[in-house]
């Protein structure tokens, strides 16, 4: 278990415990996060993107999105196509309604026999199971 302590504006203190196995569970390993930093210094950051482990499980190589509020993320791989991705880019929409309003952008490097190219890839941050280019 693990025990976190917050001050709000009014220096209430709160307590919550977050069980480190179950988390564990449902977040990959990662490095390297990003948040949209229109949120910086906030209360706290409802999500973060990250580059993770894909299911070979050998490099970081896929992109990951964490909702802490729902202890849960979503993934985003290519490595079945030999493509391995890079540390993400949060690049946030004008005028933003949510947290989430803006794209991911990171790089890709094809590793393949006969094939070494690099590839840019753009996402939904709301939504990034599939690219938008």
């Amino acid at each position: 278990l693990e025990l976190e302590i917050r001050f709000d504006e009014h220096r209430i203190i709160q307590v919550q415990y977050h069980n480190l196995s179950t988390l564990n569970s449902r977040i990959q390993p990662f490095e390297l996060p990003e948040i949209n930093s229109n949120f910086m210094g906030a209360k706290s950051s409802r999500y973060a993107y990250t580059n993770s482990i894909s299911a070979n499980g050998l490099f970081l190589n896929s992109l990951q999105k964490i909702d802490f509020n729902t202890n849960s993320s979503t993934i985003f791989s290519v490595i079945d196509s030999n493509i391995y991705l890079t540390s993400p880019l949060f690049v946030a929409v004008d005028h933003a309604l949510s947290e989430d309003d803006g794209y991911i952008i990171c790089y890709g490097y094809v590793n393949a026999a006969g094939q070494h190219k690099s590839l840019i890839y753009i996402l939904n941050a709301t939504d990034i199971e599939s690219p938008l280019a």
